[in-house]
């Protein structure tokens, strides 16, 4: 299940120097995102995603070469989608838990 990402609009006189897929997540190998370097221009292809999950479409950030001034780059962890859904399920396990497990001692049922 691999989605590839939309060409791209080659302008005239274009012509592309580079272009890389790589997957950002080591779980999520599905989602790919393609940096492609032209002779006039750098555009990222990065999936966008529902839940940090489900794949929905993309994002496609393009900058001149000319404006490039500074490159970084690193490993860190985005934790934002998987934060977002464990906040979510820890209560909820918990509430399930205590509906289970205690409620029953004291007599009350479904």
């Amino acid at each position: 299940m691999t989605t590839a990402a939309p060409p791209i609009a080659m302008l005239p006189g274009e012509s592309i120097i580079r272009q890389q897929s790589f997957t950002p997540h080591l779980i999520l190998t599905y989602l790919k995102t393609t940096v492609i370097l032209t002779n006039r221009r750098l555009v990222v292809s990065s999936p966008n995603t529902i839940f940090g999950l489900i794949p929905h479409g993309y994002s496609v950030h393009t900058a001149p070469i000319e404006s490039i001034t500074d490159v970084a780059y690193g490993n860190g962890r985005e934790t934002g989608a998987m934060g977002k859904l464990t906040l979510l399920l820890v209560p909820l396990i918990a509430l399930f838990l205590f509906a289970v497990l205690v409620l029953p001692t004291f007599g009350a049922g479904f």
